[in-house]
Formats: structure tokens, sequence, C-alpha cells
């Protein structure tokens, strides 16, 4: 099973209803930032301060806060994870 845990140089800032995470990724690249939706920032807040979580977790989370079967809440955190690793957030 493996476990994930976010990048500690991350912030989720809410201006004016938008959400705006600032990320830096150190290893020589540049800070960046990526304006998210909400759904996207409960989730990251869920999981940025545990040491690590695992997929699993994810979805129970995902099947608690939205209300989700296991298997809707399974894909999702599975598309959750793909787009955090694309975007350089979870180790």
């Amino acid at each position: 099973m493996k476990k994930y845990s976010i990048i500690g140089d991350c912030s989720i800032r809410e201006l004016g209803g938008k959400f705006l995470m600032m990320v830096y990724p150190g290893n020589g690249q540049e800070p960046y930032a990526l304006q998210v939706n909400e759904s996207f920032a409960r989730l990251y807040g869920l999981v940025k301060d545990l040491d690590s979580f695992t997929e699993e977790y994810l979805a129970a989370a995902i099947a608690a806060e939205y209300g989700l079967s296991p298997e809707a809440a399974g894909a999702e955190a599975a598309k959750t994870l793909k787009l955090w690793e694309e975007q350089c957030l979870v180790k």
C-alpha cells in the first residue's frame, strides 16, 4: 500500500471567494501559484498535516466529506492523487 505525504512548502489562501495555492517545490524548481477550487482546497486541508496517508484514506475522507459511495470516492481519490502527483504536491 503506497503512502503519500504532502510537500511541506504549500499554502492555500482564499481571496474574494477564490482559492490560490502557492507552491514552493524546491529542488531548483521555481515557485508557482495554482488557482484551485473550494473542493480541492478542502481535500488538501484534510491531509496536509498528516505525516502520511494512503489512497484508501483519501477515498474514505472523500466519501465522508461528500457522501459518495465507496466506489465513486475511490475513483475521485485516484484522480486527485494523479493531479497532485502531476503538480508535485505529494511525495
